[in-house]
């Protein structure tokens, strides 16, 4: 299947305004507007007529117009030149979505369904969006293992000392990969540890599902008290894989948090701003860790592999059936 057939996101809604917004996925150029009324339309940033860059024209209405010789294009294709007035081609455009604070695309016609990003219960955190100089499979790697934790994480995590201790629990299904790792919570700082109610001792609990159309990761993070009983507050992180070429990917996350305390007017702010600010934090630690690789070759031979790696061989097969970017076997 082509890889644009499934839902990605690109943008947020905000940074569509009156000017075109050009971005890049899986080697393609686009660009995304929003018409008058407020119709969001994207299609290839080369215009369909004489291929200048539809980046630099204007909407006008309810068209893109094109600064070269004026051609309009509506957001499901429609062509409309003042040249022309019985022109009747087409342009390629894709779907454009809003949904869950940005703005999602694939091909038109595709019938993959849309991304499962379930928040109910959980108040919002934040949309993160990074761009990362590695291809997808070794982004999506350093993603789906807990073991980097200890030494490059500054929060959520495993100290390297307990590492030996953490169970790693696997399950796999035609189109998923769940991984489920259960250890000691790192020491973290007492104002952190204060707002997500969870104590000294606490078991952390990392429960993930990876999904293949499109690539994209569920989750969970929550703590364990002594006694074993599920303490109330949970984190939920899901974080899209985007292909931007083959040596560059784009990470969209989008986060939540279910805790009493967010519900507080006292506390919500303060809260949810410490959380964005941590969540900003790891992403950006996991970020510099993968772009400093000293190979990105995606291949995985010659590699010596523990058992924190076994996800790997998983998720790397399916995104090769189900999303259609190579092994690197």
């Amino acid at each position: 299947m082509n890889r644009l057939h499934h839902w990605h996101p690109v943008a947020l809604p905000r940074e569509v305004r009156q000017q075109p917004y050009p971005f890049r996925l899986d080697g393609h150029e686009f660009v995304l507007f929003r018409t008058e009324r407020g119709l969001f339309g994207a299609m290839p940033r080369a215009c369909a007529h004489r291929r200048a860059d539809l980046a630099l024209g204007k909407v006008r209405g309810e068209e893109l117009i094109c600064g070269y010789h004026g051609w309009g294009f509506q957001p499901t294709g429609e062509i409309r030149s003042p040249g022309n007035p019985s022109l009747t081609q087409r342009a390629d455009c894709l779907e454009v979505s809003e949904r869950h604070g940005a703005l999602w695309v694939r091909a038109k016609n595709a019938q993959t369904a849309f991304p499962q990003l379930d928040f109910e219960g959980f108040s919002p955190i934040g949309v993160f969006h990074h761009r990362v100089a590695a291809p997808l499979q070794l982004v999506l790697d350093n993603f789906v293992e807990v073991e980097h934790t200890s030494f490059v994480h500054a929060l959520l995590g495993y100290a390297a000392a307990d590492l030996a201790s953490v169970e790693v629990a696997m399950s796999t299904g035609e189109d998923w990969v769940r991984v489920i790792n259960q250890g000691p919570q790192r020491k973290l700082p007492l104002p952190l540890r204060s707002a997500l109610g969870i104590g000294a001792t606490d078991t952390f609990v990392d429960d993930w599902t990876t999904y293949f159309s499109p690539v994209y990761s569920v989750y969970d993070h929550y703590w364990l008290s002594p006694e074993g009983a599920r303490r109330e507050n949970t984190l939920r992180t899901v974080v899209f894989f985007n292909p931007i070429d083959e040596q560059n990917c784009e990470l969209w996350s989008f986060a939540g948090a279910s805790s009493r305390l967010l519900e507080k007017p006292l506390f919500h702010y303060g809260l949810r701003g410490l959380l964005r600010l941590s969540l900003e934090l790891e992403i950006r630690l996991d970020r510099r860790q993968v772009e400093s690789l000293a190979d990105k070759d995606t291949s995985m031979r010659g590699m010596k592999l523990g058992r924190f790696d076994k996800v790997m061989w998983e998720t790397r097969t399916r995104v090769a059936s189900i999303y259609g970017l190579p092994e690197g076997g």
